[in-house]
């Protein structure tokens, strides 16, 4: 059995896969191998130019490197050469949605849907960004779809999780989701956001570790564990109460509340507004600090 960590060598790629590298490729992208990644994308190149899918792993290469337009200028080239091969249309959907342009990145979602209707991870890709879109109704009709079409999949049941189905705890994700994907990094990930929204820090900062060593380059789970990290510290714990009652109950009732009684403090106790100065200057300046401290925290591998 090949390690995760281990290089995989072109005879092991032909015995284990029956590829040329394409999967060795994903694998090196996953564990943040991006120059070698390069490297070996270059060779499919070598021999077949216009590579559909060797377009698509440079293209996704870009993306996890940070080089936005990069990525979208590759894939744009792609679904020229190809435009009838729907991950194409999926990823470059994908990294549009990402606050480039988010109008036509569901278009490229639709298509994507259009060109594999079968195809249950676009389908939760689409409902996802439908349902961020306001489109709710239509959004959980689709992801419904997709878990008809695989209701195994753990990129489509992480979605669902995370998305559709907010009110489920954290103890019956590990049961639904866990249970079926231990290994799986997207469904470590929904349960470490169910944990930090249950105020559970040191959970999710244990799952998101775990997640890491088998996806250590996804930005998203460093993210979630930069957030993990820092809502464990104890000067940054006022900030993490504030932030889990906005996300229970709301942006709009979270600040009727947070003036509402500002003023009615302030008009029965005016020495409360210094109070409320210091407590915003709190605010302004604990994340920033907090987030330098816990990042070097992870550079130094002291988490």
């Amino acid at each position: 059995m090949v390690m995760e960590e281990e290089w995989l060598r072109k005879e092991d790629i032909e015995k284990i896969f029956g590829f040329d590298g394409y999967k060795n490729i994903c694998h090196l992208i996953d564990l943040g191998k991006y120059q070698k990644a390069e490297e070996e994308i270059k060779k499919i190149f070598k021999k077949h130019p216009d590579d559909s899918f060797g377009l698509f792993l440079q293209g996704n290469l870009r993306f996890k490197e940070g080089r936005i337009g990069s990525a979208v200028d590759v894939l744009e080239k792609a679904i020229k050469l190809h435009p009838n091969e729907a991950y194409l249309h999926a990823l470059l959907g994908e990294i549009l949605n990402d606050g480039l342009d988010k109008k036509r990145g569901l278009k490229e979602l639709e298509k994507a849907v259009d060109l594999e209707p079968e195809n249950a991870d676009y389908k939760s890709l689409l409902a996802v960004q439908l349902y961020e879109k306001g489109k709710k109704k239509r959004a959980r009709a689709i992801i419904k779809q997709a878990l008809e079409l695989d209701p195994e999949d753990p990129d489509v049941k992480h979605r669902y999780y995370t998305f559709f189905e907010q009110k489920v705890s954290s103890k019956e994700i590990k049961e639904k989701l866990l249970k079926e994907n231990p290994h799986d990094p997207w469904s470590m990930n929904t349960l470490a956001v169910k944990y930090l929204e249950e105020g559970k820090n040191k959970n999710a900062i244990e799952v998101l570790k775990r997640a890491l060593r088998i996806d250590p380059a996804n930005p998203i789970l460093n993210n979630n564990l930069v957030v993990a990290l820092k809502g464990d510290m104890l000067f940054y714990k006022p900030m993490s109460y504030l932030s889990r009652f906005q996300q229970k109950f709301g942006i709009v009732t979270f600040y009727v509340l947070w003036f509402g009684l500002v003023i009615l403090f302030a008009m029965f106790y005016p020495p409360f507004i210094l109070v409320m100065v210091i407590f915003a200057i709190y605010t302004w300046i604990a994340s920033p600090i907090a987030e330098r401290l816990v990042k070097k925290k992870i550079k130094n591998g002291r988490y």
